[in-house]
């Protein structure tokens, strides 16, 4: 197993591939959320949200 992560089926761009380390408690919504804003280049945390929702 090399930990690669091939996504099949579906549409590309509407699979969310979190790439950052899971924190030991759990992956938290405030911690996807910053994700995607840094991903995103959001430079707005109510854009971000709205447009992740």
């Amino acid at each position: 197993m090399d930990n690669d992560i091939e996504i099949v089926g579906g549409r590309p761009g509407a699979t969310l591939v979190y790439d950052r380390e899971i924190p030991v408690e759990g992956l938290r919504w405030r911690d996807l959320h910053s994700w995607w804003q840094d991903t995103h280049k959001f430079s707005s945390e109510s854009d971000a949200a709205e447009d992740l929702y």
